[in-house]
């Protein structure tokens, strides 16, 4: 063996080597990854399918990386033995090829079902959320109109306090004009109060609104991001596995490799 076929073969099994090593380390990160296992769970796929994508070029490149330390031993061993497909590593790397195009082909529909449903979540809790907001609204102004009411009651039985406060400058006279009215007719007290309480209420509301529409759109933004990166890579992938499956076992079967 000249010193060309020794390094070239040399070169050639460190390929191989690698190659295997860059297929069954990230086999072994996706099972660690899965743990704990919990197939029927929608948020345990949707934690889980864009690791699995993201894996998913590593044992591209080790399957590429053994083919081309195959050939190239085959092309300084000439008279290499022919050995039957079912004992020839390079036969089983393509059919694992083959697999992972249609792994990657059906994780792409089951990710976007399971982003559809974390968007339909996500929404659900910003409404309720939303909701637990207008409750709370709601039994605010009721304390603070009780609160109102009964201040004002304190100040229309008290009109020698209402005069000290005018006279120190504590009340406003439109507020002093309010109270004259309510000293009048009683009834414009409700009237007032359920005007306060609505004036109130609105802006309280645009606020919750607000704030539901920044939400919303956050949760949209986050959940189409992720729906996105990992669906177009998964296509990609998922076709270039099948490839390279196809392509490969053709060419192992008709010996053009």
């Amino acid at each position: 063996m000249n010193e060309f076929s020794y390094k070239s073969t040399t070169i050639a099994t460190i390929l191989r080597v690698i190659g295997i090593a860059f297929v069954l380390i990230p086999i072994v990160n996706c099972l660690v990854l899965a743990i704990p296992y919990d197939w029927g769970s929608r948020s345990w796929q949707l934690n889980l399918i864009p690791q699995l994508v993201d894996q998913g070029p590593i044992p591209l490149l080790g399957i590429a990386l053994f083919l081309s330390g195959s050939w190239m031993a085959r092309v300084n061993a000439s008279a290499l033995l022919e050995r039957r497909l079912i004992f020839d590593l390079r036969f089983w790397l393509l059919v694992l090829a083959a697999i992972l195009g249609v792994f990657f082909l059906v994780l792409v529909p089951l990710h976007l079902s399971n982003v559809q449903y974390e968007r339909s979540e996500a929404l659900q809790q910003i409404q309720t959320e939303m909701q637990q907001a207008q409750a709370q609204l709601d039994a605010q102004l009721q304390m603070q109109l009780q609160q109102q009411r009964g201040r004002i009651t304190t100040l229309l039985e008290n009109p020698a306090q209402v005069e000290a406060a005018i006279a120190q400058g504590q009340m406003d006279p439109e507020n002093a004009a309010l109270l004259e009215q309510f000293k009048q007719d009683p009834k414009k007290i409700d009237e007032f109060l359920k005007q306060e309480a609505e004036r109130v209420r609105n802006q309280a509301q645009q606020e919750i609104e607000k704030r539901r529409g920044e939400a919303e759109s956050r949760a949209k933004i986050r959940v189409s991001q992720a729906s996105l990166r990992t669906s177009v890579n998964g296509i990609v992938l998922a076709l270039t596995y099948a490839i390279v499956g196809a392509w490969g076992l053709r060419a192992l079967i008709n010996h053009q490799i």
